[in-house]
C-alpha cells in the first residue's frame, strides 16, 4: 500500500538525500555517493551498486525500498521500476492524491508512469468527490503499460464519462476485476465495448439484481482464457468464447 505502517507518505520527494540509512537487520556502512560508487569508512567493505540493488528487490516492504533509494541520486532513479513493480493498492483518497504527486514529479526526468503495471482501487468513495475523480482520470490516461486492474468499486466507473474512455483507452490490460453495484452497471461495463486491450483474465462479483448476459463479454473472446463470475443469474446464449480455459460461475447467493 501506498501508505506504510510507520510513514504516512513513503512516496515524497522531498531533498536533501539521507547519507546514511539502516535496512531491517543490516547495518549499512556511512555513504560517500562519488560517481556512481559508494566508498566506506574505516575497515566497513564496500557495497557496490548492483549488491544494493539486490537488496532492494528483495525487500518485501516498500519502505525498506525506500530506504534504500533515499542514499543516492543513482539508486533512486533505478529503484523506481523495484518500487512499483508490484500491485499498488488505494484504499483511500489521500492515497490516490499522493501516488499521483509521485508519479507525475518530473524531478528525474523519467517518465514514471510506464513502471506502474498493476493497479488496485478499493473503497475510496469517488461519487461525490470531483477533484479525486480527476486525479484518477488523469493517472488512468497516463498509465498506458498497466497490465492489472482492480476496481472494487463501480462508481470509479459510473462517477465520469472520461473515467470510463480512460479504461477503455488502456491498451495492455490483462486482467481485470470488477465488482460492480446495480446502480452502476450500464456505466460500469460499458468500457468493455470499445476496450482494445488483450484481456485474458476478466472476474465480476456481485452482478445481482438481474441476469448477467455472457455475451456482454464478447469483445473479449478473441483473448479471453479465464472467467469468474458471481452472480443472481447467467445466460449464455449467444456466448462464444473460443479459447477459454477456465470458468467459474457462482450464484450470488451462495458466494461467500
Amino acid at each position: 500500500m501506498f501508505q506504510s505502517k510507520d510513514q504516512s507518505n513513503i512516496y515524497s520527494d522531498t531533498p536533501p538525500f539521507q547519507d546514511y540509512h539502516t535496512m531491517s537487520n543490516i547495518a549499512l556502512a556511512p555513504l560517500v555517493h562519488q560517481t556512481e560508487t559508494f566508498v566506506s569508512r574505516g575497515d566497513l567493505p564496500v557495497l557496490n551498486m548492483d549488491i544494493l540493488l539486490c537488496v532492494m528487490k528483495d525487500a518485501d516492504e516498500r519502505v525498506d525500498m525506500w530506504r534504500v533509494m533515499r542514499t543516492c541520486r543513482t539508486l533512486y532513479c533505478h529503484g523506481i521500476p523495484i518500487l512499483l513493480r508490484k500491485q499498488v493498492v488505494i484504499t483511500h483518497p489521500g492515497q490516490l492524491r499522493s501516488l499521483w504527486q509521485f508519479l507525475s514529479s518530473d524531478s528525474q526526468k523519467t517518465d514514471r508512469f510506464q513502471y506502474l503495471r498493476s493497479l488496485s482501487l478499493r473503497n475510496l468513495g469517488l461519487r461525490d468527490d470531483t477533484e479525486i475523480v480527476s486525479i484518477l482520470v488523469k493517472i488512468l490516461q497516463s498509465a498506458t503499460h498497466l497490465e492489472h486492474l482492480q476496481l472494487l468499486e463501480s462508481e470509479v466507473l459510473s462517477s465520469s464519462t472520461e473515467a470510463i474512455q480512460a479504461v477503455a483507452n488502456l491498451g495492455r490490460l490483462r486482467s481485470v476485476l470488477l465488482a460492480l453495484y446495480p446502480e452502476d452497471k450500464p456505466e460500469a461495463m460499458r468500457w468493455l465495448q470499445s476496450t482494445n486491450s488483450p484481456i485474458s483474465e476478466m472476474i465480476i462479483n456481485d452482478w445481482t439484481e438481474e441476469a448477467f448476459i455472457l455475451s456482454k463479454l464478447g469483445n473479449l473472446a478473441a483473448y479471453l482464457t479465464t472467467l469468474r463470475l458471481v452472480a443472481d443469474t447467467i445466460t449464455a446464449a449467444d456466448a462464444h468464447f473460443p479459447h477459454l480455459r477456465r470458468l467459474v460461475l457462482r450464484l450470488a447467493a451462495q458466494h461467500i
